[in-house]
């Protein structure tokens, strides 16, 4: 039975699509170690979530988490490449004259669909994700990281059409007959010396190659995708919890909080990374670590506090970073030309943040590689993150690889999706007791409050649904979750604008009551802003 309908035909460019987008996969998936280029599922994600409203991507991102929808993004970039098998078959066919399917004509034709399909696909992605190339998981500059996964697409998508072309010739391959020897020798196959594929055949090829590619292509691709999640950031959303005694004035980084927007986080390599600084400066440049920390350094003591931290959350820490002043690295560069008014801070995840330059140097915006006295953890932006006090954590960007001094507006990665970019609000919050803790007679009651640069002036605690307030004294006067500046002999000098102080009352009329509330508190920053924070309850 001869091959007459055109959907065997498409078949075999399915499956041949599907073969090619396997290959491809599996060369994305490789790069992204190799070179640290960010995956097609993953730029995907970071050009379309700044055009979905914040409240839709946190009810998303708590219904499915964020590997699911990538996985899903994987698959469909699966069947996508298969799709495209299709639409080479049918470009192919439209353009096919009288030569048959094993003439060199063919063949050539094949390949330069092919070839032309890969480009196409290549020019339309570069286009597609041209904001978002820079992105590296090992911290290249971004002038380097958008060369870098501008020639990886080249690679991925040169794959899917070499292996498309290769794959199809294989499935169609017809079978020849010998045409009769002349007196010049003998004949090269012409057309009528073909024999036309059967249908059966070429749909038994089909079923072999593709069942054939599910099972090693399938397994290559669950392999690297192991490895690639075994890298995940689980650690995404951890809390410093107050433990027992409440929590400790400054936060240990494995307690310290941690929020990232990515599935895997970058790992930057010493070697290849180093910080670009460019825009409206007397010269740019890029520095190595080494380079940074030639200049001027501090140590502070400074909070961070997560923006989608709720009233009593656990998304708030203190640390001792150490690293050089903004202001220190604009003045190496010769200072900031004007118009300047405006910083964007680059992370190698394709991250941004940005602020008013005077804003940045009134709150003296520190550039850190040291956090509690060891560089910096991965999780928290080895190697180099700026912190700004005063601000929510949001502002204070990881990993980050350049830094660009505009005059025009910006908006950064979380203002996009509908987060503010004001300082952060006055807050505090009760520690002790724990809620529900059972009391016998008066119990000192424990806490924070937290106000960023403005600093606290009083904390008053209320058990009667605030008919009387009561004013708390500080526990420690100033403590760890304040800025500190550390002196060349490790002295603290306590900076009480910018202060966090844990707090305590001791609540002598709860003895006695089966039910005592302590339900709220109001909190007076320096600058006068107050608050009225409600709380859990506290039983006897």
């Amino acid at each position: 039975m001869r091959l007459t309908k055109n959907r065997e035909w498409f078949v075999s460019g399915l499956v041949a699509g599907f073969v090619a987008s396997t290959v491809a996969i599996i060369v994305m998936l490789a790069l992204r170690f190799l070179l640290g280029t960010p995956t097609v599922p993953e730029l995907l994600a970071e050009r379309t979530l700044p055009y979905v409203p914040a409240t839709l991507v946190v009810r998303l991102l708590v219904t499915f988490g964020k590997i699911p929808p990538l996985g899903m993004t994987l698959l469909g970039q699966w069947a996508f490449g298969a799709l495209l098998g299709i639409l080479f078959v049918v470009v192919l066919r439209r353009s096919r004259g009288k030569a048959d399917s094993e003439s060199a004509a063919t063949t050539r034709r094949v390949a330069m669909v092919a070839i032309g399909l890969a480009v196409i696909m290549w020019l339309v992605s570069v286009a597609i994700f041209w904001p978002v190339l820079p992105e590296n998981l090992y911290g290249y500059p971004a002038p380097q990281g958008r060369l870098i996964t501008f020639l990886t697409f080249g690679l991925v998508f040169a794959s899917y059409g070499t292996v498309l072309a290769v794959a199809y010739r294989l499935l169609t391959r017809s079978r020849s007959v010998q045409s009769p020897s002349s007196s010049q020798g003998v004949q090269e196959p012409t057309p009528s010396s073909a024999i036309p594929i059967a249908r059966r055949t070429l749909l038994t090829r089909s079923a072999l190659t593709a069942g054939g590619t599910l099972v090693v292509g399938g397994g290559a691709v669950g392999g690297l995708l192991t490895y690639l999640l075994s890298r995940s950031a689980s650690y995404d959303g951890h809390r410093n919890v107050p433990g027992p005694r409440g929590l400790s004035a400054i936060t240990p980084n494995a307690d310290f909080y941690v929020v990232t927007k990515n599935v895997v986080d970058p790992a930057p390599s010493l070697e290849r990374w180093a910080l670009d600084v460019n825009g409206l400066v007397g010269s740019s440049g890029q520095y190595d670590l080494a380079s940074l920390q030639r200049l001027p350094q501090e140590a502070r003591t400074i909070t961070l506090e997560c923006i989608s931290n709720e009233v009593s959350g656990d998304l708030i820490s203190t640390a001792v970073w150490r690293g050089v002043p903004l202001e220190a690295v604009l003045r190496d560069r010769g200072g900031v030309k004007s118009p300047g008014n405006r910083v964007i801070f680059h992370s190698a995840d394709g991250f941004t943040s940005t602020l008013p330059l005077q804003d940045l140097l009134q709150h003296r915006a520190l550039l850190a590689w040291e956090m509690n006295g060891v560089a910096l953890p991965i999780r928290h932006g080895f190697p180099l993150r700026v912190i700004v006090p005063g601000y929510y954590g949001e502002k204070s960007a990881k990993w980050i690889v350049g830094i660009e001094v505009v005059n025009t507006a910006f908006q950064d990665f979380y203002e996009g999706e509908g987060w503010s970019g004001q300082p952060l609000k006055t807050r505090s919050r009760i520690d002790l007791p724990k809620p529900g803790a059972v009391i016998r007679g008066p119990v000192t009651v424990e806490g924070i409050a937290f106000a960023g640069t403005r600093g606290i002036r009083t904390v008053e605690v209320s058990t009667d649904g605030g008919k009387a307030w009561n004013k708390a004294a500080p526990l420690v006067r100033v403590v760890g979750l304040l800025d500190l500046a550390l002196g060349p002999s490790g002295d603290r000098e306590p900076r009480p604008e910018r202060a966090r102080r844990r707090w305590h009352r001791r609540v002598a009329d709860c003895e006695g009551r089966r039910h005592c509330s302590i339900r709220r508190l109001r909190v007076s920053s320096r600058a006068g802003a107050r608050r009225v924070v409600r709380e859990g309850e506290i039983k006897k």
